[in-house]
Formats: structure tokens, C-alpha cells, sequence
């Protein structure tokens, strides 16, 4: 057992030892270059400039880093496919670090339908750092697609002034796919539906992100889900809108949201923070929904089918409008220990009185 384990550490040692550093424009004048002569291991450290699109990371488990951050360091596909793609099997061990990706227009899937904008992903799972995602077009995902068997991180990524045709303005995540964005934000993305995000078939998790001024022609201000499993976990969605869903839209669809805030969002027909609907299974744990208007009802919550299960636990629900949960949530649903403007029938623990947010009226993340 010994000398196995010392063999390991001889590969892996000089696995270390032999990876290479290959800098752009110095040892290759383009990215795609670098990638092109790097071996497995290796990292492509990125010059300041703006670079030609259409990466493809050939399954390669390399780094590419920008230098000096996505401010300073650009990749434009200027309207030929999409930026970035990863389709050949890529693990976490592919990463892309610190740059702004624009000027995709997504990978031709079909005659007239394009996908993935800024990123394109199918069964690959690539690890994405510190990114701006920044003006793509596609007809679904303009800024990203996700599909197949992908389980993508995103950390700390921008997605802003992405526009689809359809679905999935920021993001579209299809298949069964199952990325983590974790400190992400979503501003200013536009679709028919899912205007920061699209989520069909799909498990995505959106953990201590923040969505703002994303819209949706249709329904899903923020986020659309389809017969999807998503997790929003200590987020912010403040002032997205769409027809229903001003924020977020549930359709036959399970969704936990735990630790969030929703803070004037709004939709012209129903459901300014929540609209849920099909036989969908909704869990709203210590949430904030404040000061969201629905033109025609549900301000706060709004459930359009008797089969929604809906649990809201330990949250505060005020100042929406025209009402806080709209007379149609079922009345077999669990409301317990909140806080809801004029008060809730059945429950434990729950109550319509001030939960004085301050001055201001913003309520805090999750409070």
C-alpha cells in the first residue's frame, strides 16, 4: 500500500511540475490559441484587450484567467455563434476566470433557432469565476444555454442586457441539467418568458444572488420554471415584471425559497413576487415579499390552480398590492409563524401586525 501511495504522489507531483503557464499575446496571439497548444493542467494567464469569440475549450481541463478582471479583459464573438462553448465533456476542472463575454448570437441548433448567446454548454460541466455576461442575443439563452447532463458553477458572474427571442433572457437551463449560480447577478436580461432565467425539466440552484430589472413580455419577470426542481436560497428580486410573475413563475414546478427577498417587483395581470400554477409544489421559508403590485391580484402570492401545494413558514408578506395572497390559494395551504398584512385564518402563530422594517420601507435580505 505504501509504494502505491507513493506512486500517486509521484504522478501527481509531476503532473504539478510539468503544467505550463502560457500567457496571451506572448506565447499565442489569440486565446483559442493557447488553448489549442495547452496540455491538460496547464493555464492560459490573459493579457488586458479585447479578444475574438468563438472558444471552444476542446475538453481540455485547463485554466484561462484573465490578468487583470473582466473589466479590462474581453472576449467578443461580434455576432458569429456564440462566445464561449463547452460540449466536449468538461469538468469543474475547466475554468474560465474573469472575463466579459459579449457579442454572441448562439449556436444554430435548428433552421431559425439559436441557443446560448454568451455561453453555450451541453453535457459538460465547466467551472465559471468572476464573468460578465454582458449583451448576447439567441433565441433561447442570450446569455447562456445549460442542457444535457451539465451541472455548471457559476461564482460570482454578471449576466446584463442579454435578450432572447423566447425563453431564458439571462440563462436557459434545459434537460436535466444542474448548475449552481452562488453570488450571481441578473440585471436588465429580457424574454417572452424567464427574462433573468428559463428552467424547464432542470434543477438549477440560485444561491445568494441578486436579480434586478429583468423583464418578461409573458410570464417569469426573473425566473420561469417548467416542470423544473429550483432552489432559491438567500436571494434578492428586486423591481423584475412580467404579464404574470413579476418575479417568479411556477408551472408544474417544484420550488424551495428559503432566506429571499422580494422587493417591488410587478405584473400587469397576476402574481407581482409569485405566481404558481399546474399541480406545482411551493415552499416559501423565512422570505420577504414587500411593497410588490399585481394589477389584477395576488401582490404577494398568487396561485392560479386548487392542485398548488403551497407551505409559507416564518415570513413576512406586507405592503403588496392590491393583496397580499390572492383569494385563490387553496385553503388546505400551510401558513404558519407570518407575518401577513390583515392577518391569515388558520395557521399558528401568524399575524397582521407592522413588522417595522424601518423608515425606508426596504426590507433587509430575508428578514
Amino acid at each position: 500500500m505504501g509504494s502505491a501511495w507513493i506512486g500517486a504522489l509521484f504522478l501527481l507531483t509531476s503532473s504539478a511540475l510539468n503544467a505550463a503557464v502560457l500567457t496571451v499575446p506572448l506565447d499565442a496571439p489569440s486565446v483559442q490559441a493557447a488553448i489549442e497548444l495547452a496540455a491538460p493542467g496547464d493555464e492560459i494567464l490573459v493579457s488586458p484587450g479585447i479578444y475574438p469569440g468563438g472558444l471552444d475549450f476542446l475538453g481540455k481541463a485547463v485554466v484561462v484567467r484573465s490578468s487583470g478582471g473582466a473589466l479590462v479583459t474581453t472576449i467578443d464573438a461580434q455576432g458569429a455563434g456564440p462566445v464561449v462553448r463547452f460540449d466536449n465533456g468538461e469538468t469543474e476542472s475547466s475554468v474560465l476566470d474573469g472575463f466579459t463575454l459579449t457579442g454572441g448570437t448562439g449556436e444554430n441548433l435548428a433552421p431559425g433557432l439559436t441557443t446560448g448567446g454568451g455561453i453555450f454548454v451541453v453535457d459538460a460541466s465547466p467551472d465559471i469565476r468572476r464573468c460578465r455576461v454582458r449583451a448576447n442575443t439567441a433565441d433561447n439563452g442570450g446569455g447562456v444555454a445549460i442542457s444535457g447532463t451539465s451541472s455548471v458553477s457559476f461564482f460570482q458572474c454578471a449576466f446584463e442586457f442579454n435578450v432572447a427571442m423566447f425563453a431564458g433572457g439571462g440563462v436557459s437551463v434545459e434537460e436535466s441539467a444542474s448548475p449552481e449560480f452562488l453570488e450571481c447577478e441578473f440585471t436588465s436580461n429580457s424574454a417572452l418568458t424567464g427574462g433573468g432565467a428559463w428552467a424547464h425539466l432542470s434543477q438549477p440552484t440560485f444561491r445568494e444572488s441578486l436579480f434586478v430589472g429583468n423583464t418578461a413580455g409573458l410570464v417569469g419577470g426573473a425566473i420561469c420554471m417548467v416542470s423544473a426542481t429550483t432552489q432559491v436560497l438567500g436571494t434578492r428580486f428586486d423591481q423584475n415584471g412580467a404579464q404574470n410573475g413579476g418575479a417568479l413563475l411556477v408551472d408544474e414546478a417544484v420550488l424551495t425559497c428559503r432566506r429571499s427577498t422580494f422587493f417591488q417587483n410587478g405584473a400587469q395581470a397576476f402574481g407581482a413576487a409569485i405566481r404558481a400554477q399546474g399541480a406545482s409544489d411551493l415552499l416559501v421559508q423565512n422570505c420577504t415579499l414587500a411593497h410588490n403590485s399585481a394589477i389584477q391580484g395576488g401582490g404577494g402570492i398568487d396561485v392560479s390552480d386548487p392542485a398548488v401545494t403551497v407551505t409559507i413558514h416564518n415570513s413576512v408578506i406586507f405592503w403588496n398590492g392590491p393583496d397580499q395572497l390572492e383569494p385563490d390559494v387553496p385553503a388546505n395551504a400551510e401558513v404558519d409563524y407570518t407575518a401577513i398584512q390583515g392577518g391569515y385564518p388558520t395557521g399558528e402563530g401568524n399575524h397582521g401586525l407592522d413588522p417595522l422594517f424601518g423608515s425606508d420601507d426596504v426590507p433587509d435580505d430575508g428578514s
